[in-house]
């Protein structure tokens, strides 16, 4: 089906919002669908800017396939879906904001970004001058990764406990600097990575209750300053 103006027409299975042309494919449980954001530059992306569209009774349940994106913002925290797993390949310049995941984060071929997630598995690899707000009930994993730096999850939202609570994340776990490096098997610590000083932890992260800033210049700006600020030069 696809969405045009405020109205629902079935067309198949693809969902695409008039805003963002956002692909999204239904499943045959209608509480579960996968979205797929990719070759977008310059650009806000937000969860709830099309979640009023096609939400149903009982628990809403996606997967996010993020690939391509250039000087973006992606919001994906909402009170109304739950998160189930995220696939992240080819960003740059590019921030994602995310609630917890009720599985696992996998990433690859990113580069100069910046990231707030929360899962129960983190892995990433072929990725460079990455920093990851990260909460993770097991080590968080990299391959062929430099110039990465890790940092607790620092999200807040009114609805942030009810979030880990569908997701079935202990929130006093979190392992985000216990990070296994696959290149580096020495006793000695990774070259590869670091953690953010604490004086330099994000916390107030932008956006967080807009669904559409429609001033590119301000999101441009706000992206750069947070990529100036955060990322490893």
């Amino acid at each position: 089906m696809t969405v045009e103006s405020n109205k629902i027409v079935n067309s198949g299975l693809d969902v695409v919002t008039p805003n963002n042309k956002i692909p999204i494919t239904n499943s045959l449980n209608q509480n579960f669908q996968t979205v797929t954001l990719n070759y977008k530059q310059n650009c806000y992306i937000s969860v709830n800017s099309y979640l009023t569209n096609l939400e149903e009774p009982g628990e809403k349940v996606m997967d996010f396939q993020i690939s391509n994106l250039d000087h973006c913002i992606v919001n994906l925290v909402s009170s109304n879906v739950t998160i189930g797993a995220i696939h992240i390949k080819g960003l740059k310049d590019t921030i994602i904001m995310s609630g917890p995941v009720r599985s696992s984060i996998l990433i690859h071929d990113c580069e100069r970004c910046v990231f707030l997630i929360g899962c129960h598995q983190f892995r990433m690899h072929t990725s460079r001058q990455m920093t990851i707000y990260l909460h993770t009930t097991s080590h968080p994993i990299i391959e062929d990764c430099n110039n990465i730096l890790f940092a607790p999850y620092t999200l807040s939202v009114p609805s942030l406990g009810n979030m880990f609570e569908a997701a079935k994340l202990d929130p006093t776990n979190n392992k985000y600097d216990k990070v296994e490096d696959f290149n580096w098997l020495r006793q000695q610590a990774s070259p590869n990575w670091q953690t953010v000083l604490e004086n330099k932890i994000l916390k107030d992260w932008p956006f967080l209750h807009v669904d559409d800033p429609k001033d590119e210049e301000t999101v441009l700006n706000v992206l750069n300053e947070i990529l100036g600020s955060q990322l490893i030069s």
